[in-house]
């Protein structure tokens, strides 16, 4: 038996996916490897197209109806005595199933315990197979993954029946916890079918990496599939259902691992055991499997925290093409190579796949032959005073940039003009990637100075007051939200959107900023306001697609509302940091050496350190 119309699966390769599909391309490869895979033969994609490549307008009952050329019909009767089997598996293999990343799993049909010897019995599943490859579901199924209709054909394979003892599935990596090294087995008695379209509770086995169970739980068997003696299956309970011993699972657990070395990948097989046999029925990549777990250095430890703390989603394509690659990424890699000559790329924390980010990596700086160079430098930097980024040449040379880029007229711009828009941008940051390098470790060296100095004195409860004071844009900024909250008391809006507990709702009060004629002064006031901050990111600067204060007043509403409602029950910053100064210079040890005029320098130093770091960041 050897035509275009039926294959047997021992004459079927991996390369045969065209011709037999992907189950069937799988199947073929696992008998070339030596496997126990029930006998069988495909009925080819030339067989289908045979039948019902003259349909204008293919659809299920069309599909089945459609007459079967004699030259078919025969080759399939043919390749079904010679397999001579009583009772028959007919499983649907369309050429775009069983690939990596659309298994197709279910969408098309399968008919277990079908007569062999009775040839309508068998034409008639090989039609329905044929059949539903044109049902709903599969085809939103493959609309959803883009697949196109005029290139999907299906094969169908018929193998012999397994009357199985235990049958089910299994997983060479985990699939909750994308773990390789392990094998997830879930198995009841009876028919993999049950397990497979999840009628029953199954037997759940991890196994680790030498194939010792890691954890097991019992399923319930509620109902067992076993093949019926008139034909198909049928469905019955079991008092006291069997279950696989540790030797069985470590044996189905290797045969899992041989499986996936065959093929390269994580696979999701089915199974069946009769007696001490096992016969494997299907193996299909795993979809939808977790990136693998990271084994973290010391390093990763210390500086996922750092980063993951600026991606609180998964970037989206745009954000990592257009902003993260050319800007924050060399920005982020500029600041680690010039304070420490260490080296690492952002595009490394944040994989991606077809341009949409995968994973998140914690970053693993290596050092370069600079480290000692850079390392030099930046010790020298520790004791210089970092107020003197302000009168830098550089920081106005980078605003005027910015505010020139910023004057773009973007609407009338060429679309060759806007994609040179990014690299612009980069090259911007790279300014302010040179003074971040030049006065942070400036500001790191101000700021452990004083912790060193309330260590000592035991007064390390002061330092965040005492740093409270330094006149940074954030602070700038919650002072304009402070005089906004005035104005919005005053005009009476804020008792106009309260809700039922009492508290300011910031979609209603946005709503009365935006409309009512009492908001004038509010409106030019936030107007004012959104032109010194309205660039500020909502969520982080890794993600421009979220909403800038300035795109989202409600959000600038909502910190209106929350000076609103708290009132003045904290005092300012400045009340607070004066209040720990003047605590410090009445420190026994501080008034015994007569340093408070060098303990109000560390602190106005220490202070400054925090504009800088703020500032930087604003600028940026």
């Amino acid at each position: 038996m050897s035509d275009t119309w039926c294959l047997p699966l021992r004459a079927v390769t991996r390369d045969d996916l065209a011709t037999a599909g992907g189950k069937g391309a799988n199947l073929g490869a696992l008998v070339r490897a030596g496997f126990a895979v029930p006998d069988g033969f495909v009925v080819t994609t030339d067989a289908y197209r045979a039948a019902v490549g003259g349909l204008a307008a293919p659809d299920r009952d069309a599909v089945e109806r459609a007459e079967m050329p004699a030259a078919v019909r025969d080759s399939i009767l043919d390749a079904a005595r010679l397999l001579d089997a009583g009772r028959v598996a007919v499983r649907s293999s369309a050429t775009a199933e069983d690939l990596p990343g659309a298994a197709f799993a279910g969408q098309q049909d399968t008919f277990l315990g079908v007569d062999g010897r009775d040839d309508e019995a068998l034409l008639d599943a090989v039609r329905r197979c044929w059949g539903s490859l044109w049902t709903e579901r599969a085809i939103a199924y493959r609309a959803r993954l883009g697949v196109d209709e005029q290139t999907v054909a299906i094969a169908v394979v018929v193998q012999r029946m397994v009357p199985a003892d235990l049958a089910g599935v299994m997983f060479t990596a985990d699939p909750v916890t994308g773990r390789r090294e392990r094998i997830v087995i879930d198995s009841s008695p009876g028919l993999g079918e049950a397990v497979v379209s999840g009628l029953v509770t199954p037997d759940h086995a991890v196994l680790g990496p030498d194939d010792a169970v890691v954890t097991r739980s019992a399923g319930r068997a509620e109902t067992v599939i076993r093949q019926s003696e008139a034909g198909g299956t049928e469905t019955v309970t079991v008092e006291t259902p069997a279950r696989l011993t540790d030797a069985q699972l470590r044996r189905l657990a290797r045969e899992g691992r041989r499986i996936r070395a065959v093929f390269g990948s994580p696979q999701d097989i089915e199974w069946a055991l009769v007696g001490e046999e096992i016969s494997i029925l299907q193996a299909r990549p795993m979809t939808a499997l977790p990136p693998a777990p990271i084994r973290l250095t010391r390093r990763q430890r210390i500086t996922g925290p750092v980063i993951l703390e600026l991606v609180p989603r998964r970037p989206w394509p745009m954000e990592v093409s257009a902003w993260i690659t050319p800007n924050v990424g060399p920005h982020v890699e500029g600041l680690v190579d010039g304070i420490i000559g260490a080296r690492f790329s952002l595009a490394d924390v944040l994989p991606t796949i077809d341009g949409v980010v995968d994973q998140f990596v914690p970053p693993n700086p290596v050092p370069t032959p600079r480290v000692p160079r850079r390392l030099i430098r930046t010790i020298g930097r520790l004791g210089r005073d970092p107020r003197a980024w302000a009168e830098d040449p550089r920081r106005q040379e980078f605003r005027d940039a910015v505010a020139a880029l910023g004057a773009r007229d973007l609407e009338a711009a060429s679309w060759d003009e806007l994609l040179a828009l990014p690299a612009q941008a980069g090259q911007l940051t790279e300014i302010m990637t040179a003074l971040r390098v030049e006065y942070l470790p400036a500001a790191g060296g101000a700021m452990v100075r004083l912790r060193l100095l309330l260590t000592i004195l035991g007064r390390t409860d002061l330092f965040t007051a005492l740093i409270l004071d330094a006149q940074t844009a954030t602070q700038d900024a919650n002072a304009a939200l402070a005089d906004l909250a005035d104005l919005v008391h005053d005009a009476g809006l804020a008792d106009r959107a309260r809700d039922a507990a009492g508290t300011v709702d910031p979609a209603a009060l946005a709503a009365l900023v935006a409309a009512d004629p009492a908001a004038d002064e509010v409106r030019n006031a936030l107007a004012t306001f959104d032109e010194r901050f309205g660039h500020r990111e909502t969520a982080s600067v890794l993600l421009p697609r979220d909403p800038t204060w300035g795109q989202s007043p409600e959000t600038v509403m909502a910190l209106v509302a929350v000076l609103l409602d708290r009132g003045a029950e904290a005092a300012p910053d400045h009340d607070r940091a004066a209040q720990a100064l003047a605590a410090l210079l009445r420190h026994p040890v501080i008034r015994r050496l007569r340093a408070h005029k060098r303990v109000r320098h560390l602190v106005r130093t220490a202070s400054a350190a925090v504009t800088v770091r703020e500032d930087t960041h604003f600028e940026l």
